[in-house]
């Protein structure tokens, strides 16, 4: 019963998850993904100091318009060397063409960075410690124009592993399921008893005699 309907099951069952994953999909590529991370590490160095990369994760979105910032956190200036200049405490590394058009702008208690950052693409700001031990705050501020909210990440998450791949895991998972209804097509004709002539019946009858 299972082997002759499995076909029509797997195939309303797919059609449901197409769907589905395509209007996640639809949602997805459209939303703003700052992914930041933490790529040197020079704390022990002299004078201390901390690399970051931010990257565009969006598929097709480019991020304009919005300014991240590292913080203090406390009210005391904790960037750049004790009497250098401002603009020492922080620079600007691997900007890609046509992209990031804003200078830096550091200060011994916040750095700001307007970004204009598009899809797929990265840069790096290497800022200087005041001490080992100053953990920055990183934060951000969207336009009054920026009709969707960015989404700050540290990682790899589920939306960009879809929406980077959404072609892929549609075509794999329809090609699981004609592999399924294939399967169940060829288990029911197996099993499917073959028509055979029907034999005499033969009666046995015993006479007695008195």
């Amino acid at each position: 019963m299972f082997a002759t309907s499995a076909p029509y099951v797997v195939t309303i069952l797919m059609s449901v998850i197409t769907w589905v994953l395509s209007t996640y999909y639809q949602d997805i590529s459209t939303t703003p993904y700052l992914r930041y991370e933490v790529v040197e590490d020079g704390r022990t160095a002299q004078p201390p100091y901390e690399t970051y990369r931010f990257t565009n994760a969006s598929p097709k979105v480019r991020i304009s318009g919005v300014t991240i910032g590292l913080d203090c956190p406390g009210s005391e200036e904790c960037f750049g060397v004790a009497g250098s200049p401002s603009d020492a405490s922080a620079q600007m590394l691997k900007v890609p063409p046509w992209a990031m058009p804003d200078a830096i702008e550091p200060s011994p208690s916040i750095v700001q960075q307007k970004i204009d950052l598009p899809a797929g693409t990265a840069f790096e700001i290497k800022l200087v410690l005041r001490t080992k031990d100053v953990k920055p705050f990183l934060y951000f501020q969207s336009g009054p124009d920026q009709k969707v909210d960015l989404k700050l990440i540290t990682g790899c998450t589920l939306d960009e592993i879809v929406a980077n791949n959404y072609l892929a895991i549609v075509t794999t998972l329809w090609i699981i399921a004609c592999a399924i209804i294939m399967l169940a097509y060829y288990r029911a004709t197996a099993t499917k008893p073959t028509n055979t002539p029907d034999k005499p019946e033969l009666i046995h009858l015993k006479i007695i005699r008195d």
